[in-house]
């Protein structure tokens, strides 16, 4: 494995990264719900999606500096990575972002704004 396999998939890296990071720091913060309590929302979670859509408007410039002219191939041609694999993937992570945006006051509602659901949403 060569260091440009990993600069190839570094935007990918960094989503599963803090997909990650953000599924930990739940099982850290969960407070205990009590029986009459079922739909709690653990503390964190206006952190974690303040987070995850700086990360996909930082992923969507990613994706969109990585269009280059010649396709790089990675881990012997299983990775590819060339104009339009990058656009489509900005195109992907701009559509999650519109998603959270829109599906944050629904999840509110019924008492669903989790931090699963925002990982979740992210690794679609």
């Amino acid at each position: 494995m060569q260091s440009i396999d990993l600069i190839a998939m570094l935007p990918e890296l960094a989503l599963l990264t803090v997909a990650c990071l953000l599924l930990m720091t739940v099982f850290m913060n969960e407070p205990q719900a009590s029986d009459e309590d079922i739909f709690y929302a653990p503390r964190g979670t206006e952190l974690a999606y303040k987070i995850s859509l700086a990360l996909l408007l930082g992923l969507t410039f990613a994706f969109g500096l990585q269009s280059v002219d010649q396709p790089v191939h990675a881990f012997n041609d299983m990775f590819v990575v060339d104009a339009l694999s990058s656009m489509l993937k900005s195109v992907a992570c701009l559509a999650v972002f519109v998603t959270l945006i829109y599906s944050k006051q629904y999840l509110i509602d019924r008492g669903l704004f989790r931090v699963d659901f925002i990982v979740l949403t992210l690794l679609a």
